[in-house]
Parts: structure tokens; sequence; C-alpha cells
């Protein structure tokens, strides 16, 4: 829409002089078009404005969702390698109950 503006604008300067040089009948003719597309314009243009304010919220919804994702899997990874030091036994025998009663405190709330 932008790029054709200044065609717009073209336009309707000159049917603005044309229709002000021309008959009656054909300066009806000339008002009557010209409203069509002044009409086809602002509905484009508001489409168009509609369109892009939706997209725009699609991606803050979208860069939302991957931040929550980010925050999630580098939760659950942690979790996940917890329960692997639990299960396999790498870690001392107190760390290893500290941290099963924080996994019991996580799973509380």
């Amino acid at each position: 829409m932008q790029r054709n503006a200044p065609r717009y604008n073209k336009y309707t300067k000159l049917a603005t002089k044309l229709s002000q040089v021309c008959e009656p009948t054909s300066k009806q003719e000339i008002k009557k078009t010209q409203a069509d597309v002044e009409n086809r314009w602002q509905s484009i243009s508001t489409e168009l404005t509609s369109r892009l304010d939706n997209f725009r919220e699609c991606l803050n919804l979208w860069n939302k969702y991957e931040e929550e994702y980010g925050a999630a899997k580098t939760w659950l990874d942690a979790k996940e390698k917890l329960c692997e030091e639990l299960l396999y036994g790498k870690e001392p025998r107190t760390r290893r109950d500290d941290n099963l009663k924080n996994c019991l405190v996580g799973v509380a709330l």
C-alpha cells in the first residue's frame, strides 16, 4: 500500500482536475469512479492494517511461547539430570538424601 500511495494520490489529483474540465455527464461518471476507487482503497488499507496487527500479535505470542518453552526445557533437563544422579548414585549419600527431600518439596508445590 505504501509503495502505491503515490500512484493513488496522482490518480486522485488527475481525476479531480479532469472532472473540473469535463462535461457534466462525464464529470458525474468521473466522480462516481473516483468515489468507488477511494472506497476500495480504504477497504483494502483497513484489511491490510488488520492483518498486519494480527501477524504482529501472532509473532508476540510465538516469542512468548519460545521463552516459556525454553524455561520449561531448562527446568526439565535439570530434573532429569537430578533423577539420573539419584538413580545411578553418582553423588555422596548425604547429597542424594538432600536432593530427594528437595524433590518432594518441589512435588508438594
